[in-house]
C-alpha cells in the first residue's frame, strides 16, 4: 500500500465540489449546506491522488503523513493491559 497523507483540498465552487466527489477519494468530513458552494475539505490520499488533484486544478495542502495520526502502534493486548494496572 502506498504512503497516504492527510490533506486539505480547496474546492473553489460547487462544480469543483461535484468533480471532487466523482473522484472517489477518502474524504474525511461530509458536506453540509455550508459547503455546497465549495470550500475546504479534509481527505486521506496518496501521492498519486495529490498529483491528480493538482492537475485537475484543486489547491491541496498536505497536513501530515497518515502514520502520525495512526493509533495502531498504541494498542496493547487486554491481558497485558491488566498486568500493567
Amino acid at each position: 500500500m502506498s504512503k497516504r497523507f492527510f490533506v486539505i483540498i480547496n474546492a473553489r465552487d460547487q462544480q469543483a465540489l461535484e468533480d471532487l466527489f466523482e473522484m472517489d477519494l477518502d474524504l474525511i468530513h461530509g458536506v453540509g449546506p455550508k459547503r455546497r458552494r465549495g470550500g475546504k475539505i479534509e481527505a486521506l490520499v496518496s501521492l498519486d491522488e495529490i498529483e491528480l488533484l493538482s492537475e485537475e486544478g484543486f489547491e491541496v495542502t498536505v497536513v501530515e503523513p497518515s502514520e502520525k495520526r495512526s493509533r495502531a502502534r498504541d494498542t496493547i493486548q487486554f491481558k497485558d493491559w491488566l498486568e500493567k494496572i
